[in-house]
């Protein structure tokens, strides 16, 4: 079996028009690392040793004050609502790589973590949360149970 990438440009008359003027205008200042596909969910690391995990999300530009985390029951949930920029009337973009949309990224935090102790640090655009494992002892522990 051959797995082919599905094109959709093709099959698009309305489309074309955006496209053409896409392809130009990447042809010119080049497409280096740019995506016409913006999505507004950012980045993650997940990280984990034998006493946390960590998790660090790229968010680059925003004020600590403008980002709102919370715990709902297993779910670590993080929201920044959109603060779009007022635009220059006078200013029109050739290319517009980065906006100032908002996001939310849930999280399930397993079980073994003690949310009781997480810690969350913003710096440098990069926000990073440490969820401590619970003591072993505090992790239910395997038993038998006879049958009668």
């Amino acid at each position: 079996m051959t797995l082919l990438k599905f094109n959709d440009r093709n099959n698009q008359a309305v489309a074309n028009n955006y496209f053409a003027f896409s392809d130009l205008i990447s042809d010119f200042f080049g497409n280096e690392g740019y995506r016409d596909d913006y999505t507004a969910i950012p980045e993650a690391n997940i990280s984990e040793d034998e006493n946390k995990y960590q998790i660090e999300l790229a968010v680059p530009g925003l004020e600590k004050k403008d980002i709102k985390v919370e715990i709902d029951k297993d779910i670590l949930k993080i929201r920044h609502e959109s603060s779009e920029k007022k635009e220059n009337e006078n200013h029109r973009y050739s290319r517009r790589e980065f906006r100032y949309n908002g996001f939310t990224r849930n999280f399930v935090i397993p079980e073994s973590v003690d949310d009781s102790k997480m810690k969350a640090k913003y710096e440098n655009g990069i926000l990073m949360f440490e969820l401590p494992k619970k003591q072993k002892s505090e992790v239910e522990q395997k038993r038998e149970i006879r049958i009668s």
